[in-house]
C-alpha cells in the first residue's frame, strides 16, 4: 500500500534531509530527461536537498489529483517547501494530450520540469517529456488511456508556473475551410430504414469543396463502390488506423501515393448511394482493417480551458485556516469528487495553487487536494491570546522533527491563528509566525473557545 512520505517530514532545504527513494522515472531505458540530469548536478551539489526534491516527485505520482479536460491552474512552488504535482487525466480515444506550461512573470529564470507518465501497480512508465528549450509535451491515445502528468519546478526557487492540460483531436479536419460545426450526421444514426447504423460522420460543404488528407500517411486504395460512390482509403503512418473519404465528386489522388496533412486528394460530391442527397463527405474510420469506430472524437474541436486561475498574491504560499464548521478537500477541483481529507474549524492549511474558484491545497500531513476559494478565510486574525510560562520554540512545520525559527521567551503573549493536530500555529509579539507544540491541551478546544 502507498503511504505518505513527504508532509510533517518535509524541512527546509538549510537543515536536514529526507529518505532515500527513487525518483520518477529512475531506472528507465531511453533518452535521459531534463529533469534526470538536473537531479544528478542536485545530488552532486547538495545531497539532503536531492533527497527531498526525489521525494516530493515520487510522492506526486503516488498522490496524483484528479482533473478533466480542459483543465488550467496556476500553482506555487514555495522556496522552503519541496513540491511537486501531478495530474491524473483520461486521454479519451481519437485525442492528444497537450500539457503547456508558462512561468509567472515570463521571463522568470527557475527551471521547469514537465513528464509524462502512465500508471502500472505501483510502479510508473514515463512515456515522454518536454525538452529543456520547449514548455509543453503531447501525447496521442489512439485508445482510451489514463496518465499522470508530472510538473515540477528546481529546488530551493520560488516559483509561479500555470499548466494548462489541453485535448485536442489526433485528426486534421478532412474538408478544407470546415470544422466539426459542419457535421450533419452522425455516428450510429439509422439508415436505410432502421436496417443498418452509420459507421461514419457526414459534412456538409459545396460541390468541389477540396477533401484533404487528414493525417500523414498513404493512399492505399482509390475505387469506387455502390454505397460510397467514388472512394479513397488512406492508411495513417503510425496510427493503426484506416480513414475513409465517400461520396467524392472527383479522385486527386493515386494508390500508393504518401501525402501529408492538408494535401487535396479529391472534392466533395454526392456519388453512390448519396445522389439525392446535398453535397458532402462521408468519412470513416476503420480499426485494424475491419471495425469502424466513431470519428467525432478524433475531429471535433480543441478543448481549452480560457478561465481566469489567477493566484491572488496575498494567498500564494501562505497558512490559511478554515473558516466554516467543517471543509472537505477534494481529489480535484469539484464538489462531486472524493474526499481527501475532512477538516474542522480553525484547522491550518496551505495554499499552493488555484483552478477556476478552487484554491489547490497543501496540509502538513503531505496531502494535496483542492477546495472552494470561499471557504477559505482570506486573512488570520487573532482567535485569543496565550501566554506561555516559560521560553518555548515556534517551529517551521508543525512536527518536531522541523527546525525553529525562533524561540520566544517566559511570558510572551502570542496569537493563535489556528491548529494543526497537537500544534497551533502562534504569532508572536513583533510579528513572526510559526508552530507551537501544545501536548497539554488539544488545540481543538482551545479553537472552540475562540468561535
Amino acid at each position: 500500500m502507498k503511504s505518505t512520505t513527504l508532509g510533517l517530514s518535509l524541512l527546509s532545504v538549510l537543515y536536514l534531509s529526507a529518505c532515500q527513494t527513487s525518483s520518477p522515472g529512475s531506472g528507465l531505458l531511453g533518452p535521459r530527461s531534463p529533469r534526470d540530469r538536473y537531479l544528478k548536478e542536485l545530488k552532486r551539489t547538495n545531497e539532503g536537498l536531492s533527497r527531498q526534491w526525489e521525494e516530493a516527485g515520487k510522492n506526486a505520482l503516488d498522490f496524483p489529483v484528479s482533473v478533466k479536460f480542459p483543465h488550467k491552474e496556476q500553482n506555487f512552488f514555495p522556496t522552503d517547501l519541496p513540491l511537486a504535482f501531478g495530474y491524473r487525466v483520461t486521454i479519451p480515444r481519437g485525442r492528444r494530450l497537450e500539457a503547456v506550461v508558462s512561468s509567472n512573470p515570463a521571463d522568470s529564470l527557475y527551471r521547469v520540469f514537465l513528464e509524462l507518465y502512465e500508471e502500472s501497480g505501483d510502479k510508473y512508465k514515463r512515456l515522454t517529456f518536454a525538452e529543456a528549450d520547449s514548455n509543453r509535451l503531447a501525447w496521442e491515445a489512439p485508445d482510451s488511456t489514463t496518465v499522470i502528468v508530472h510538473l515540477q519546478s528546481e529546488a530551493a526557487q520560488t516559483a509561479d508556473i500555470t499548466v494548462s492540460l489541453e485535448s485536442h483531436p489526433m485528426l486534421s479536419f478532412p474538408v478544407a475551410r470546415r470544422d466539426s460545426r459542419n457535421i450533419i450526421s452522425f455516428w450510429g444514426m439509422a439508415r436505410d430504414g432502421g436496417r443498418r447504423s452509420h459507421e461514419g460522420i457526414d459534412v456538409a460543404a459545396p460541390r468541389g469543396t477540396p477533401v484533404v488528407a487528414a493525417a500523414n500517411g498513404y493512399i492505399s486504395s482509390v475505387g469506387v463502390n455502390n454505397l460510397g460512390g467514388n472512394v479513397i482509403f488512406q492508411q495513417v503512418e503510425n496510427g493503426g488506423i484506416t480513414l475513409y473519404y465517400a461520396h467524392l465528386d472527383s479522385q486527386m489522388a493515386v494508390s500508393g501515393q504518401r501525402v501529408s496533412i492538408g494535401d487535396t486528394i479529391g472534392t466533395v460530391g454526392n456519388t453512390g448511394n448519396a445522389i439525392t442527397t446535398g453535397p458532402h463527405l462521408h468519412f470513416g474510420i476503420y480499426q485494424s482493417f475491419r471495425s469502424a469506430i466513431d470519428p467525432l472524437p478524433f475531429l471535433s474541436l480543441p478543448q481549452i480551458d480560457h478561465s481566469n486561475s489567477t493566484l491572488p498574491d496575498k494567498q500564494a504560499g501562505e497558512w490559511k485556516r478554515v473558516a466554516g464548521k467543517t471543509l472537505d478537500i477534494r481529489t480535484g477541483p469539484e464538489a462531486a469528487r472524493d474526499t481527501v481529507a475532512r477538516l474542522s474549524r480553525n484547522t491550518m492549511l496551505r495554499v499552493v495553487g488555484k483552478a477556476g474558484a478552487w484554491y489547490k491545497i497543501w496540509l502538513p500531513d503531505g496531502k494535496i487536494g483542492y477546495a472552494e476559494a470561499k471557504s477559505i478565510s482570506p486573512s488570520l486574525n487573532s482567535l485569543r491570546p496565550l501566554t506561555v510560562d516559560r521560553e518555548r520554540p515556534l517551529w517551521m512545520l508543525p512536527s518536531l522533527d522541523s527546525y525553529a525559527v525562533i524561540r520566544v521567551p517566559a511570558q510572551s503573549t502570542l496569537k493563535i491563528l489556528g491548529s494543526w493536530k497537537t500544534f497551533l500555529y502562534v504569532e508572536e509579539p513583533t510579528g513572526k509566525r510559526g508552530w507551537l507544540n501544545n501536548p497539554a491541551a488539544l488545540p481543538q478546544a482551545i479553537m472552540a473557545e475562540g468561535n
